[in-house]
């Protein structure tokens, strides 16, 4: 297997930023295919080689799911697959990918103590930051109720700087 470094010339980054900023395109995927559009063919490699490792990272947390089987079956719940697959999950968590710190993966029948604590600490902190956003967006929706206005952009900037402004808010 080739180790290859990216080309640090090609700024992928400043490409997406360029095509957010200077298109009325919305949506990942929308965006994604713009900024595919504009990527040189000689930079593909380049670029895939910034954005697999997150793919990677996202493809390690989820679950590959059991297959399923297709054709006329038994309709007793007791006996499908589905059933079976998720009385078996278990199995299946322990040997899944996770990331215990430091640049560290493990599969969870391998982590110590203090990975499973870091697995549970690093979760209850994503749960308490995608509160705080949820909290966020509440307190903006009942503001925009309060004022009777069709949309956020029509809130006074103060409002939107306090409100806006929560710490450590999952986006």
């Amino acid at each position: 297997m080739s180790n290859k470094v990216p080309d640090e010339t090609f700024d992928l980054r400043a490409l997406v930023r360029q095509v957010i900023t200077g298109s009325s395109l919305r949506g990942p995927r929308e965006i994604s295919a713009k900024v595919l559009e504009m990527i040189p063919p000689d930079k593909l490699r380049a670029a895939l080689a910034i954005v697999l490792p997150e793919y990677v990272r996202i493809m390690l947390h989820d679950s590959p799911g059991t297959p399923s089987r297709t054709g006329a079956g038994n309709l007793n719940s007791a006996r499908s697959p589905k059933v079976r697959a998720q009385r078996e999950y278990w199995r299946e968590m322990l040997t899944k990918q996770r990331h215990v710190g430091h640049g560290k993966w493990k599969q969870l029948a391998e982590c110590s103590y203090d990975e499973v604590m870091f697995l549970a600490s690093e979760r209850a902190d994503i749960a308490r930051r995608t509160a705080a956003a949820g909290e966020m967006y509440e307190a903006v929706a009942a503001e925009m109720k309060k004022r009777k206005v069709a949309v956020v952009a029509d809130l006074p900037e103060a409002t939107l700087a306090r409100l806006l402004a929560v710490e450590d808010v999952a986006a």
